[in-house]
């Protein structure tokens, strides 16, 4: 995708409270709610890019704990 950042990510303890949070204040998400990364091990959601300058940014939480 070339030679800028294309997002960035927030680690949390809970993922599924903290896309409310962000959803009361605007924050408009890709994901509307968290999805699992076998990948990576952990729980993903995106918000829409844009959402600071043209950057999207990603909550992350690891596994093992589900989001509730």
């Amino acid at each position: 995708r070339g030679d800028f950042i294309s997002h960035f990510c927030l680690k949390t303890k809970d993922i599924v409270a903290d896309i409310a949070i962000l959803k009361r204040r605007g924050v408009e998400f890709r994901d509307e709610k968290p999805r699992a990364s076998d990948f990576t091990r952990k729980w993903i959601a995106y918000t829409k890019t844009g959402t600071i300058g043209d950057l999207a940014f990603e909550l992350l939480q690891p596994y093992p704990e589900p989001p509730k």
